[in-house]
């Protein structure tokens, strides 16, 4: 999914894999409360390697951001001609 879409922010309507984050996010949230989780140590390093988003509302604003950041381009673009 990463080498494809260039990010870990898999959509929860993504089928399995978007469900496996979904879990994968709460089980992590759990592990930060104190609570019975089964994310471990290793397995937030191994996520944290290949750049995975703990914050589903993250993903979001950093979509946003993309958005917001190609429409200023088009915008500067546009200016200049």
């Amino acid at each position: 999914y990463k080498a494809k879409h260039g990010h870990c922010n898999v959509k929860q309507v993504s089928g399995k894999l978007g469900m496996w984050v979904k879990t994968q996010r709460h089980q992590y949230r759990l592990l930060n409360e104190g609570k019975s989780s089964s994310m471990s140590n290793e397995r937030v390093q191994k996520l944290d390697s290949i750049g995975f988003q703990w914050s589903g509302v993250a993903a979001r604003v950093t979509n946003d951001e993309k958005k917001w950041n190609a429409r200023f381009h088009e915008l500067e673009a546009y200016k200049a001609k």
